[in-house]
């Protein structure tokens, strides 16, 4: 796509790119009726797909007025360009703070969950999933006031996905949750995303990480994500629960709305503030994915499970899981030097055994040479020598036959040697002479 600096579409004068998607370009322009800097999304009408996704986009964010969805202000075209024109929020979005600081404390992370909970919920209820949940498109007006932006790969709940092409999966691996791969998007998938962003504003890490996007999505689809805790040992394990009950590969076990994840995790924040408060393991269960409600934070209160099947948060000691956690990392560094410990064994056994392997070889071919030789020295002594002494005694040799019938001649060493007859001595003798 072409550089459009300084250009002018419709009343907007684009100044410089504020960023650049997969089908789309967002620029910082100028409003020359109301002289105040605005965001303007461009597509070009080229690509048909792309445009009819924009022109989808555009009709979505037309019925989700909401404090916490990004307005349009405008939107038409220009020649080539269609373009949907929205406020400039220069702060930044979560995803520059998160590379600013890191990562958030639970507290920090709670109040921008809270917003966009309430906005995808808000999005949800109007009969629209997001798809692209990630923290780049959540943008942060005076690091306070949180808008969802960017529903560029918005869809219809019940739509049946006409723009998604056959055999390409959309969205950012990251953020995409495993069912994809098989099954349309859902809220489920809207709110797995969620609990990635929730990962990683407290860890400051994307549960799945690889060299290449296939590689990071095959890891969403067959790997459980490591704990929190493990990376970050003061988040606490009832509010660790709610983010890996976020992240159920099975989208029954996750929670059944955006807003039943914030409640969940105000409660967690509660516990967790009564722990430290007091000292003391609070024994209260949290509420279930299944069972908490969407109705306002401030007047539902942490209620038991109803049945036996429902999965209890834990509500552990955080020194225990702590503990846990050192224990489990100190198992697997153990395993992993025994592994090395068991491998170098094994190079160390190659290496003397192939040279000794060898040798005893040659020396085995060596020996068998020598019984063979020697094998035929019954042979041999029935020979008469060359100065004419007497014949050497020799084995008795007996014909056997084996299961086969094939003959074989056994030496029986201890059997009388057959002695041949003196020779006649000759009448004169050596007295007369010859």
């Amino acid at each position: 796509m072409e550089e459009l600096e300084n250009t002018r579409i419709g009343a907007y004068l684009l100044k410089r790119k504020l960023a650049r998607g997969g089908m789309s370009q967002v620029y910082l322009a100028c409003d020359e009726r109301s002289q105040r800097e605005v965001a303007i999304k461009i597509v070009s009408k080229e690509n048909s797909e792309h445009a009819g996704r924009f022109q989808q986009e555009i009709k979505a964010l037309s019925r989700l007025s909401h404090e916490h969805i990004l307005p349009v202000l405008d939107s038409g075209e220009e020649g080539q360009w269609l373009y949907m024109v929205t406020p400039y929020i220069e702060d930044g979005t979560l995803r520059d703070l998160l590379h600013a600081k890191g990562r958030l404390t639970p507290e920090e992370a709670g109040k921008i969950l809270v917003q966009v909970c309430e906005a995808l919920q808000f999005a949800h209820n109007a009969g629209v999933l997001h798809r692209d949940i990630k923290p780049s498109n959540i943008l942060l007006y005076r690091g306070e006031h949180v808008y969802l932006s960017d529903f560029g790969l918005v869809k219809g709940i019940e739509e049946s996905g006409e723009l998604t092409r056959t055999g390409c999966l959309i969205g950012t691996p990251e953020y995409m949750a495993p069912e994809l791969a098989e099954q349309p998007a859902s809220k489920s998938s809207d709110i797995y995303a969620l609990g990635i962003v929730l990962y990683q504003m407290l860890t400051g890490k994307t549960p799945f990480r690889a060299p290449t996007p296939l590689a990071i999505y095959w890891k969403q689809i067959q790997e459980q994500p490591v704990r929190p805790s493990l990376l970050e040992p003061a988040i606490p394990v009832c509010v660790e629960q709610v983010v890996l009950c976020a992240l159920e590969k099975d989208p029954q076990l996750r929670f059944k709305s955006p807003m039943a994840l914030a409640r969940a995790y105000a409660q967690a924040l509660l516990y967790a503030r009564r722990e430290q408060r007091t000292g003391k393991c609070i024994t209260a269960p949290l509420a279930t994915a299944a069972s908490v409600s969407t109705g306002p934070l401030s007047t539902q209160t942490p209620t038991a499970p109803e049945t036996a099947r429902q999965k209890l948060f834990d509500m552990r000691d955080l020194k225990t899981v702590m503990a846990a956690n050192r224990i489990a990392a100190a198992k697997a560094g153990r395993s992993r030097l025994t592994r090395k410990v068991m491998a170098g064994m094994l190079a160390v056994t190659l290496l003397l055994g192939i040279p000794f392997s060898f040798g005893y070889s040659l020396y085995n071919t060596a020996a068998h040479t020598h019984t063979a030789w020697d094998a035929s020295a019954p042979f041999s002594s029935v020979l008469v020598d060359v100065g004419g002494s007497s014949r050497k005694p020799s084995p008795t040799p007996t014909v056997t036959r084996d299961s086969t019938h094939q003959s074989m001649v056994v030496f029986h060493p201890q059997s009388q040697p057959h002695q041949s007859p003196p020779p006649k001595k000759h009448k004169r003798g050596h007295k007369h002479g010859h």
